[in-house]
Order: structure tokens, then C-alpha cells, then sequence
């Protein structure tokens, strides 16, 4: 699985994801942390990544027929990065289960 995760998101997030065998890359790592929306979309489609994000202006871009890669959107309150890389492990088989099955919009609470 290729990730790509939103600017707001730590960069560690994307080195453990690494780690535990999935490319992933930060926003930052091609593009401004301020590009706009559509231009992460557009990297993602690109790149064959999904893309992660805790930004709810994903769902638009998702919902209005640009659902060509697919989106893990978290609904998660401000956490410490420990706590956060653990959310993600805890619900990575399913993450991983839900791609495979072909869901394109993927909300983690």
C-alpha cells in the first residue's frame, strides 16, 4: 500500500507506515505544506497513493466523481503522535481489508 499523508498529519506517521511495510510519504516531501487540496489530490492520483488526512474537504473531492484513489479520512481529536501512530496500527488490517474490497472513502473513528 502507497500512502500519502496530508499536511497536518506528523511526518513520523509516514515513516512508520514505512516501516511496517507500506511506501508513504509526506506532503511535504513533493509539495508546499500550504498547497491547496486539489493539488494533493492530484499527487495522490498521480502517484497511485491513498491518501490520509483528517481534513473533511477531502470528502468533497471524493464525493463529486474525482474518487480516482482512495481516501482514509480520521476522525480523531488533537493526540499526541504516540497516540496517533497507534490508532492507525490498530486499524491497519482493516484499512488494509477495506482497499482490497475496493472502498474509496474510508473513515476511521
Amino acid at each position: 500500500m502507497n500512502f500519502l499523508l496530508d499536511a497536518q498529519l506528523p511526518t513520523i506517521l509516514a515513516r512508520r507506515l514505512t516501516e511496517l511495510g507500506h511506501a508513504s510519504a509526506h506532503v511535504s516531501d513533493w509539495l508546499t505544506t500550504d498547497a491547496p487540496d486539489y493539488a494533493i489530490w492530484n499527487l495522490a492520483v498521480e502517484r497511485r497513493h491513498v491518501i490520509i488526512t483528517k481534513d473533511a474537504d477531502y470528502l468533497v473531492l471524493a464525493q463529486c466523481g474525482a474518487a480516482t484513489t482512495p481516501l482514509i479520512w480520521l476522525r480523531l481529536g488533537n493526540c499526541s503522535n504516540a497516540e496517533l501512530i497507534a490508532f492507525i496500527e490498530l486499524r491497519l488490517d482493516m484499512v488494509q481489508l477495506a482497499l482490497a474490497a475496493g472502498e474509496v472513502i474510508i473513515e476511521l473513528r
